[in-house]
């Protein structure tokens, strides 16, 4: 027996020695040992090893880093290193900190590279574990050192472009810098400070994916948000085993969800992360994903390669697409189980389908068959100045597909500015459809311009289809960038279109621009848009802080003179998040200016959060909430002054969450069925985004069992409920509006109003096999959110019994429910599937643009509250 202990304590030790000897992981504090090996830290602070696949080694030191730029060997073959480079080096340095404002070591930096200087091969770059796509990037890394410090080099020149992205541990978050866009400092040759960057606290989650079979599947896209169809930032992907970590996972309480080719995306709900732990493990099973199938061909019937097929789901979520092989032969896999539109496009051929077209759906494991695409005519597209005629070399063009006066599709797309490129000749050729498609045209220090496909008749009839593209040069700058009152030469200056509410000015960043100051720190342009505001952005080298200049609306044809625009000293923002006792008030994400830009910081555990390096005027915070703690919105203002600290405080009380739940009553019943939303206050006028009389709204949920919706929400002084019934219809709850304060669980009943009306179709009236059945409800003004509107499924020629029992058909009669009760015009339309859209005179004079109906009937009605109304339907 003692000889049998000396043999077990001797096996302890050779598997314990084995473990240390191989570098065997150990769980961070707080982790169960029933967590798996790919979530355990090799070492305070750093990045899991096992969140990312194997690669090399890493420099992790600049002047590492620097010894790569000057011999970079080839990743296919040693033989032949790649030639040194020996131009400028651009050098980015900073810190990172975590929201108490204490340094984080061994924090992976990276300088990644979508444009490159010629003459330098750059190496392949592990991917961040935040990062879920497959592919590979190529930049420079290092590792912050033990005060959060870091540098890292990069080759630079003219057409560089770079963005710095950086991973601390797994409990906190990530970031991202785009250098020279949105507003952000470019890099430039020499040094360029980004500052101290704070990173909020996290979680992380971390499970398995796998077929219905058992089988893992690897390369899994993994993504969290609040639904379906909106992601935050951060994912990852699946390892060839199936597991899975999302690093850096914000707090709170949202989905999880797994795509992958081949199968249908699947979701987790209700996933709660908190800070400093491991959710999990959260397992998803996917299911074997329907498909379409098509083969494609020309009119001699070879097979057509690289034609785009994509589509969109019947309800909501995710589209789908893929492209055709070398044989024609294409499969689209639908990641959600359900009918989608599809359609198929090529530059060189005709567009088959509509992508937007939810008349025209296809039901899961469809064979589309063999679809003949009818090539195109190349038409000569040239440019010239509308002002005087001069011809233009310098343009680019997008053929907007089917999105022409005469395309049968209602959806258009918006556009960035297209790729310029110097065309020799002045000509581009492009194939297009004349009238069906649309063309969008740029050229620098002119208008975008969208116009139809239109070549000339004259050149059509002599067989070479050309159109020539006027372009406007519309309202122009010009101006000088100083500093101390001298010139401060060939800094790149952003033009940014956007529009201006009160003080938040929102970016149009589709059509922004940037050009650059001359050598005596002048600048001059044209080609900006005379209806909208402008704000100019320019940052003047080694300094953080940007020059911001807001424009109103500037006249067309006129070139502005702004004069002597003079960089200043920023100034610093220390302020204090405000909340209800006992909640935490660390972690909350603040933001200056517009959300889109990501002018962030993140609040300490004090609630306390800092921006340094802002440009003197007044600045509007905002805050993006958090999660199960508090709402995002609400603001606050800071009158900056250069080279001063200015304090402010961000009350947020007044949107803590707190849990609700209602029991919604119709008719003295459970309701059942339907979406509910909170209906606030008016919202202020005068914005070109929000209408005269409009609500503040905040959506609950769906109504679940016995006519319950459960949520959490924030403090509203006067509130009505509105739910929004399954055929379309809303109603909104009666008596006095909720009183909803922070502090316990708010409970209430609230009951409905709600008409029945009883169409009685006449021997006239036929309802088309498949289509709808609509009924509108108006009042005398038209006023936003009154009436109801009713938009039936019909297929078979009855009313689909899955709208019951809300919307019936029986005896040659169709009974619908929930209507509003009131006084108005009813009016009932039946629509074909598929029907051709035309313009429909309205009584008030109005023109309506939609689907021709087959009949459509107009009465004069009083719907009874609680009652029933009957209608003669004949034509």
């Amino acid at each position: 027996m003692k000889l049998l202990s000396i043999v077990v304590v001797l096996i302890a030790l050779f598997v314990a020695a084995f473990f240390l000897a191989t570098g065997s992981e150990r769980a961070p504090q707080g982790v169960s040992p029933a967590v798996p090996a790919l979530l355990q830290d090799s070492e305070a602070g750093a990045e899991p090893a096992s969140l990312e696949p194997s690669s090399p080694p890493l420099a992790e030191s600049a002047e590492a880093n620097r010894s790569e730029l000057r011999s970079v060997g080839s990743p296919e073959t040693d033989e032949e290193e790649a030639p040194p480079f020996d131009g400028p080096i651009a050098r980015v340095v900073g810190s990172i900190v975590d929201q108490e404002g204490a340094p984080i070591s061994a924090t992976r930096v990276q300088l990644v590279g979508y444009r490159w200087p010629e003459g330098v091969e750059v190496p392949e770059l592990r991917r961040l574990g935040w990062e879920s796509f497959s592919g590979t990037s190529t930049g420079y890394e290092t590792k912050t050192d033990e005060q959060g410090q870091f540098t890292v080099e990069a080759p630079f020149g003219d057409k560089a472009g770079y963005e710095l992205r950086a991973a601390a541990s797994r409990f906190h978050d990530s970031v991202r810098i785009r250098f020279g866009r949105d507003g952000e400092q470019p890099v430039v040759e020499g040094t360029v400070d980004v500052g101290e960057i704070r990173l909020a606290a996290s979680g992380s989650i971390f499970g398995t994916v796998s077929s219905v079979r058992g089988e893992p599947i690897a390369e899994a896209v993994m993504g969290t948000g609040p639904e379906r169809s909106t992601t935050y930032g951060h994912g990852s992907l699946s390892r060839a085993d199936g597991s899975f970590v999302i690093p850096h996972a914000r707090v709170g309480t949202y989905m999880v969800m797994a795509r992958a080719e081949g199968y249908v995306s699947e979701l987790a709900e209700d996933v709660t992360v908190k800070l400093g732990e491991d959710t999990g493990p959260i397992d998803l099973i996917l299911k074997d994903a329907s498909k379409l199938e098509a083969r494609v061909v020309d009119e001699a019937g070879q097979p057509i390669e690289g034609v785009r097929f994509w589509g969109w789901p019947k309800s909501s979520g995710r589209g789908a697409g893929a492209r055709s092989k070398a044989d024609g032969s294409v499969v689209i896999y639908l990641p959600q189980d359900e009918p989608y539109t599809m359609q198929a496009t090529h530059p060189d051929y005709e567009q088959w389908g509509v992508e937007h077209d939810k008349t025209r759906l296809f039901e899961p494991n469809t064979q589309l068959g063999t679809i003949t695409l009818k090539q195109l005519p190349p038409i000569r597209f040239s440019a010239v100045d509308e002002a005087n005629g001069e011809e233009l070399t310098a343009f680019g063009i997008i053929i907007a597909r089917d999105e022409g006066s005469e395309s049968e599709s209602s959806g258009t797309t918006f556009y960035s500015h297209p790729s310029v490129k110097e065309h020799p000749g002045g000509v581009l050729e492009k194939s297009a459809q004349p009238g069906r498609d649309a063309c969008v045209a740029y050229a620098p220090g002119f208008l975008m311009k969208r116009v139809d496909v239109r070549p000339t008749e004259e050149s059509v009839r002599a067989g070479e289809p050309a159109q020539t593209l006027r372009l406007s040069r519309g309202a122009g700058i010009k101006g000088r960038l100083i500093w101390e009152g001298e010139p401060v030469p060939a800094v790149p200056i952003e033009v940014m279109p956007g529009s201006k509410y009160r003080d938040q000015f929102t970016p149009d960043k589709q059509t922004s621009f940037t050009i650059k100051a001359g050598p005596d720190g002048r600048f001059e342009t044209t080609g900006i848009n005379s209806r909208v505001k402008v704000r100019l952005t320019a940052r003047r080298p080694g300094s953080k802080t940007p020059l911001l200049v807001f424009l109103e609306p500037l006249k067309t044809g006129e070139v502005h003179d702004l004069g002597d625009l003079e960089f200043q000293e920023g100034g610093e923002i220390v302020g204090r998040v405000l909340l209800p006792p006992g909640l935490d008030p660390g972690g909350i994400t603040v933001f200056r200016g517009d959300w889109r830009e990501d002018r962030n910081t993140t609040t300490d555990s004090e609630g306390v959060f800092r921006f340094d390096a802002v440009p003197p005027g007044e600045v509007t915070l905002g805050q993006r909430g958090r999660p199960e703690v508090i709402e995002g919105g609400g603001s606050a203002k800071a009158v900056v002054t250069a080279g001063e600290v200015t304090s402010v405080e961000f009350d947020l009380r007044d949107q803590a969450m707190i849990d609700i739940e209602l029991e919604l009553r119709l008719d003295n019943a459970a309701m059942s069925g339907g979406s509910v939303t909170l209906l606030g206050e008016e919202l202020p006028s005068g914005s070109s985004f929000v209408l005269t009389g409009r609500r503040s709204q905040v959506k609950l949920g769906d109504v679940g069992e016995g006519g319950v919706v459960r949520a959490r929400t924030r403090p509203m002084e006067a509130a009505f409920v509105q739910v929004r019934l399954p055929h379309g219809a809303s109603l909104e709850h009666v008596g006095a509006p909720l009183e909803i304060k922070y502090g316990p669980p708010f409970r209430a009943s609230v009951t409905f109003e709600a008409s029945t009306l009883v169409l009685e179709l006449g021997e006239s009236i036929e309802l088309p096999e498949e289509g709808s059945l609509n009924v509108m409800c108006s009042g005398p003004t038209n006023q936003l959110g009154s009436g109801s509107f009713v938009g039936l499924p019909i297929v078979g020629g009855a009313i689909d019994p899955s709208m019951a029992p809300w919307a019936t058909s029986e005896n040659g009669e169709i009974t619908v429910r929930g209507l509003r009760p009131g006084e108005w015009t009813v009016e009932v339309s039946a629509v074909k599937k598929g029907a051709p859209r035309v313009e429909t005179e309205l009584p008030s004079g109005a023109t309506r643009y939609g689907p021709k109906a087959i009949f459509r009937v107009t009465q004069k009605l009083t719907l009874p509250k609680n009652g029933t109304q009957r209608m003669r339907v004949d034509s």
